[in-house]
């Protein structure tokens, strides 16, 4: 699969542009948990927002 995902950075904050497939989803939380256990750093999901566009409600 050669898709890209853009990734937009601002100061403290990162944008995560994915297709609104669970597959996708589901790689970005892996690379995310693989990511915290290789550098320590914890990833806070209660500060992370979800915000899906153009998908049907049924999608989400």
């Amino acid at each position: 699969m050669t898709s890209m995902c853009p990734v937009l950075q601002y100061a403290d904050d990162t944008l995560v542009i994915l297709k609104g497939e669970l597959t996708q989803i589901r790689h970005l939380k892996t690379i995310l948990s693989q990511f915290s256990t290789a550098t320590g750093l914890q990833i806070n999901y209660s500060k992370s927002t979800f915000l899906p566009m153009h998908i049907y409600d049924d999608t989400v």
